[in-house]
């Protein structure tokens, strides 16, 4: 397990389905997700969006939540490398540091990618309510941390940024 330097980390990278938006369900942000990009941004954490969907499909849900402008980029399926390959979050973020980057997901893909990457990862289940099927999936896929809720999430990045 990486060791994490708390003065190091600024950039938060979210998953899109399962993870910002309930695409399964109602199109709408997760209970909490705005109030947690809320705090992340008055920290000054640089925020991105790395999906598999579609860059027209994402950007449209995002504008539709108004949530777009929250974001410093996005990276998409469309974009040239689909998750779980590095190098789309290579051309998204540039030159930084992998080990100042936090990735928030709920799959496998997520997981890897940040590993592949060389990124800290917390994995997340709030869509499967927790599931703890879904919560060792993601743990033996090599999360760092596992939030079941949005709350429980804010806490580890916190606890990760300060």
């Amino acid at each position: 397990m990486l060791k994490i330097d708390p003065k190091k980390i600024n950039h938060i990278v979210f998953d899109h389905d399962g993870t910002l938006v309930d695409t399964n369900g109602n199109g709408q942000l997760y209970p909490g997700i705005l109030d947690l990009l809320d705090k992340l941004g008055l920290e000054g954490l640089k925020l991105y969006v790395w999906t598999a969907r579609t860059r027209h499909s994402t950007v449209e849900f995002l504008r539709s939540l108004d949530i777009i402008t929250r974001f410093e980029d996005l990276y998409c399926s469309t974009d040239s490398y689909p998750k779980p390959d590095a190098e789309g979050l290579k051309e998204m973020l540039g030159n930084v540091d992998p080990s100042t980057v936090v990735i928030i997901g709920d799959s496998m893909s997520d997981i890897y990618g940040a590993s592949n990457y060389g990124a800290h990862s917390i994995g997340v289940c709030w869509a499967s309510e927790g599931d703890s099927y879904h919560k060792q999936v993601l743990l033996d896929a090599g999360a760092e941390e596992v939030a079941s809720t949005v709350v429980e999430c804010e806490t580890k990045i916190f606890k990760l940024i300060r």
